[in-house]
C-alpha cells in the first residue's frame, strides 16, 4: 500500500528553511533585532533586543513544532498497520531527522526517494546544531552585554 508522504516533505522543508535562517539572523544581528548595536546602550535597548528574540523564537518554534507535530500525525495516523514500524513519540522529538529515513526504509521506497531522506536528514542534522549552536552563542552574548551594562 502506498503511504503518502506529504508530512514528511512539509516537516524536512520547513526544518531545514527555518533551521538555516533564525541562527543567520542571529550570527549576523539582523537590523539589530537581537543584540544592541551601538558600544554604549542603554538598559532599555537590551530590553528590546531580549524581547524581539522572544517574539522570533517564539515565531521559530510554531513554524518547525507545527510540521513537528504533523510528523506526529504521520507516525501514528497515516503509517499505523505497517508491518515492522515502531516508532516512538520519544524518539520523534529527540531525533526528528531519522524518521522520514526510517519510515523510508520500512516501506522499502525507491532509491532516489531513499537518498532524498538520507541527504535530508543530514541536512536537517546540521541545521538543528546550527540552531543549538546559536542559542548557546545568544545567550553567552547577552550575558556578556547584561553584565558588562550591569557592572558600570
Amino acid at each position: 500500500m502506498k503511504r503518502n508522504p506529504v508530512l514528511v516533505y512539509l516537516f524536512e522543508c520547513t526544518n531545514i528553511i527555518s533551521c538555516i535562517v533564525f541562527p543567520c539572523m542571529i550570527f549576523f544581528n539582523v537590523n539589530g533585532w537581537f543584540f544592541p548595536t551601538d558600544s554604549v546602550y542603554s538598559d532599555m535597548e537590551l530590553f528590546d533586543c531580549m524581547k524581539s528574540t522572544a517574539i522570533a523564537v517564539l515565531i521559530f518554534f510554531l513554524v518547525v513544532g507545527i510540521p513537528l507535530l504533523l510528523l506526529l500525525v504521520d507516525c501514528f495516523v497515516i503509517m499505523r498497520g505497517v508491518k515492522g514500524f515502531r516508532v516512538s513519540v520519544f524518539s520523534i522529538l529527540t531525533a526528528p531527522a531519522s524518521y522520514p529515513v526510517i519510515r523510508t526504509e520500512v516501506l522499502n521506497e525507491e532509491t532516489g526517494f531513499r537518498r532524498f531522506h538520507v541527504t535530508s536528514g543530514i541536512i536537517i542534522f546540521c541545521s538543528n546544531c546550527l540552531v543549538i549552536t546559536a542559542f548557546a552563542y545568544y545567550i553567552i552574548r547577552i550575558m556578556i552585554l547584561s553584565t558588562a551594562f550591569f557592572s558600570l
